[in-house]
Order: structure tokens, then C-alpha cells, then sequence
């Protein structure tokens, strides 16, 4: 298989399951500080720290992608 198809499976396996694979491996590289910041700023409980990527539900996911919005947001204002 070439680096082609390797990016289309990429794109139709996020398509289909809605975890993306970048953002599992920033995920799992994070240390549980910096995922108790995102996942405060998402307003989800720090027992979520522990949780791997593929434990997320839709609904999770999309409130820390809200949460990583906000603190993007914020950071601008302190620029």
C-alpha cells in the first residue's frame, strides 16, 4: 500500500469512527496535568484523565473540541 492509500484509509477510518488518529496520539502523549486542562476547559469530571481516546464517546469528543476552542481563545486574548 502506498502513502496514498494510507491517507484515504486515514480519512474514511475518521469518517467512519469519528477518532481521529492525530489527535489519539497528541492525546496519549499528554501527561494527565495537561489533559486535566483540556478536559476542564471541555467542563468533563478529571476522571476522564485516565481515559484512553478510543474511551470517548461522540458527545465527549465534541465537548473537547469546545474546550480546546476556548482555551485557543484565550490565549489569543493574552497575546
Amino acid at each position: 500500500m502506498n502513502a496514498n492509500d494510507e491517507k484515504w484509509l486515514g480519512v474514511l477510518r475518521q469518517m467512519v469512527s469519528g477518532h481521529s488518529t492525530q489527535a489519539y496520539s497528541i492525546w496519549e502523549r499528554l501527561s494527565e496535568h495537561q489533559r486535566g486542562i483540556i478536559l476542564h476547559a471541555a467542563g468533563l469530571k478529571a476522571r476522564h484523565c485516565r481515559y484512553s481516546w478510543g474511551q470517548f464517546t461522540d458527545h465527549e469528543l465534541h465537548q473537547i473540541k469546545r474546550g480546546l476552542q476556548r482555551l485557543k481563545f484565550m490565549v489569543e486574548m493574552f497575546k
